[in-house]
């Protein structure tokens, strides 16, 4: 039986386990129920056959290992793998965490949690990947290599991928298990064909970010008597014009780069009350800065630190900042990119392939795991129809399930070696076509 027609048999319970997971989400670093229904749901699939290699992987994330025990890979996977390798091996990670947003999607499954949302598709990336990897587990005696499975937490924050790398027990876990090749991760696209590919050859895919949050405080007064206190807005202001700015002063340089200008967006401004006897005493500012470039980012915030400490020692204020939610660039490997085309071709339900010009605009925490091993974050679209990321009525689309769920496997079995030839036909095409593109950080 070809592998469509064995996602096609699991079709049914892999629906049933993402409409579980959709209906109790968990944010970030609280997945804990979320992977144990992913691990019971593996264990049940599997006759109890396949566990998990490590558990509370990064706080609350779930690490499996399936091994091939054919042999059939013929060659060494295209590229050289990730650091301390032994054997041809990938990691294919897929995020548990939901979102706290009040849930409007109307369909039976709903969330009963309110202020708890899965509207990025988290349960559908979980379902995906515990499908792939159950199928490969059940007919392992058909391929050779090692296929690791990292359910990840708290994607959403940024610093899930982060506490995994520094979770010294599941590295060493790892690397005792013998190491990962590269790694790859897919995100469902609304409002793209249904099972679309999208990937870029190389460089940036998803855009470095960062939130930050600055503090000024004064001393609070009446309104009538200002001179008494130290009033912040103005400063606050200044500082919320000085950001707005700054994409405009790197823009000639992510130009000639090749890359989309960054960008500044201010999310919050809060100072005083609608309380007209008071000046009041403390506000502050939130801005996000995005970036093809980590560096760009990093330089970014860090302007906006300069001028708020010099405007606070300037103006007699206290002065705070925090960086949130921060994301470097998550940034695709030719190599990687060249696996990805060749799984593609490989998937029948997969209509196309779209190589990407530009990354996408929103960031994945995927890259740092990227960062560490290599690898290729990957979209598929989820539907012409699908509301966007984040939206109350988003729903991952069931019918996107069996097509990711085979393209997973396939990118196993290519990463693996399992495929002689074609990887590295494809990995000159994509060279040749576009590039290897530079190194970025």
């Amino acid at each position: 039986m070809p592998w469509a027609g064995r996602v096609s048999s699991l079709l049914p319970r892999m629906t049933a386990l993402r409409h579980r997971i959709h209906r109790a989400p968990e944010i970030a670093h609280e997945e804990r129920q979320t992977a144990a229904a992913v691990a019971a749901w593996i264990c049940d699939n599997t006759a109890g056959g396949l566990l998990p290699l490590a558990e509370d992987v990064g706080g609350t994330g779930l690490l499996f290992r399936v091994q091939g025990e054919g042999g059939r890979n013929t060659r060494q996977p295209v590229g050289s793998p990730g650091a301390g390798a032994t054997v041809p091996s990938v990691l294919l990670r897929a995020d548990l965490d939901g979102l706290p947003l009040f849930e409007k999607s109307g369909v039976p499954y709903a969330s009963e949690t309110p202020g708890r949302h899965h509207a990025c598709g988290h349960d559908g990336h979980s379902s995906m990947l515990a499908a792939a990897l159950t199928l490969l587990h059940m007919h392992r005696d058909e391929w050779g290599g090692v296929v690791y499975g990292l359910f990840q937490p708290a994607e959403e924050t940024g610093t899930g991928a982060l506490a995994v790398l520094a979770d010294s027990a599941a590295m060493a876990t790892l690397q005792q298990a013998g190491g990962v090749g590269r790694a790859f991760s897919f995100h469902n696209i609304p409002q793209r064909p249904l099972g679309q590919v999208m990937v870029r050859s190389a460089g940036t895919v998803a855009r470095a970010s960062t939130g930050l949050r600055v503090t000024l405080r004064g001393v609070q007064s009446h309104a009538a008597m200002p001179w008494e206190g130290n009033n912040p807005t103005l400063a606050l202001a200044s500082l919320a014009s000085l950001a707005a700015g700054l994409p405009r002063r790197h823009a000639a340089t992510a130009k000639s780069r090749g890359e989309e200008p960054p960008l500044c967006t201010l999310v919050h401004l809060n100072v005083g009350t609608r309380d007209y006897g008071i000046s009041p005493g403390v506000g502050d500012l939130g801005v996000t800065l995005r970036a093809c470039r980590t560096t760009t980012v990093d330089t970014m915030a860090a302007e906006i630190e300069t001028a708020a400490q010099a405007v606070a020692q300037s103006q007699g204020l206290q002065y705070e900042a925090e960086r949130i939610d921060y994301f470097c660039a998550a940034i695709n490997d030719a190599a990687s990119t060249a696996i990805v085309l060749d799984a593609a071709t490989r998937v029948s339900r997969v209509p196309a392939v779209e190589m990407m010009q530009q990354p996408f605009s929103w960031s994945e925490d995927f890259g740092a795991l990227a960062s560490r091993w290599g690898g290729a974050l990957v979209g598929i679209g989820g539907g012409l129809q699908l509301p966007v990321l984040h939206h109350e009525t988003y729903d991952f689309p069931d019918e996107l399930t069996p097509i990711g769920t085979e393209l997973w496997v396939q990118v196993a079995l290519c990463a693996t070696g399992n495929y002689a030839g074609d990887a590295a036909r494809w990995a000159a095409q994509t060279t040749q076509e576009l590039g290897a593109g530079p190194a970025i950080s």
